[in-house]
């Protein structure tokens, strides 16, 4: 995966303006901006189900994205995509 991919994704969820629901995770805190009550999970492409435009570049960003078993999210402070590791309960910044 490269950098220009990973912004791509950030923009896409911008654009698509997801995540589409208000739940929040508490106790995990954005690698960036330190915030902790603005992470938010993105839908998988699966929950999506092919409802949107632009839904099969979701899906193949989405799979450059993601990591093993960890969840993706965005800070929706600074923007930035992060994976969730729960066993760790940390965010880690997805980078290209």
């Amino acid at each position: 995966m490269e950098f220009k991919d990973v912004e791509e994704f950030r923009g896409l969820i911008t654009e698509l303006a997801l995540p589409r629901h208000a739940d929040v995770l508490f106790g995990i805190r954005c690698a960036v901006c330190g915030k902790s009550d603005r992470i938010s999970l993105l839908e998988s492409p699966e929950e999506l189900d092919g409802k949107l435009a632009k839904y099969d570049r979701y899906k193949e960003l989405w799979s450059m994205c993601k990591i093993q078993n960890d969840e993706l999210a965005v800070c929706k402070f600074c923007g930035y995509v992060l994976s969730i590791d729960w066993s760790e309960k940390s965010a880690s910044v997805v980078t290209g």
